[in-house]
């Protein structure tokens, strides 16, 4: 059975408290949803391969595209601001996407951003649909 303490009766009998390693942010798998299967598929037709999810597309900033597709500069976002916790829709966090999207576009990538509303529409698998078909002719 392991001995219960409290931080500081540890650091008082000199017990150095155990390391704590971080997860890694994306160690699971998400479920696959409606949209990523109906991407499947299209990958499928267009013979592009699968998306890199979180793909790392800017090595000063650090930015990640939720789904990505280097290889044609095709990147898909998710945007979730119905959500409380939503960085979207503070100020700064609305700034941070507006200069991730721009230094997106000077690159040449087209990205595809969608909403929960767009995903359950449909709307978000056709714009992404179009943005491939646009980068493959």
């Amino acid at each position: 059975m392991p001995i219960r303490m409290s931080k500081a009766e540890a650091r008082k009998h000199g017990i150095v408290e155990p390391v704590k390693v971080k997860k890694p942010r994306y160690a699971v798998p998400k479920p696959r949803s409606a949209l990523l299967l109906q991407i499947d598929v299209l990958c499928r037709q267009w013979e592009i391969g699968p998306p890199e999810t979180e793909y790392p597309f800017d090595d000063v900033r650090k930015w990640r595209f939720d789904a990505a597709w280097p290889g044609i500069q095709v990147a898909f976002e998710y945007e979730g601001i119905f959500s409380k916790k939503s960085r979207h829709t503070s100020i700064s966090g609305y700034t941070g996407d507006i200069e991730k999207y721009n230094s997106a576009a000077i690159q040449g990538w087209i990205v595809c951003r969608a909403t929960a509303v767009t995903v359950k529409s449909g709307q978000a698998f056709l714009d992404l649909v179009r943005a491939i078909t646009a980068s493959t002719s």
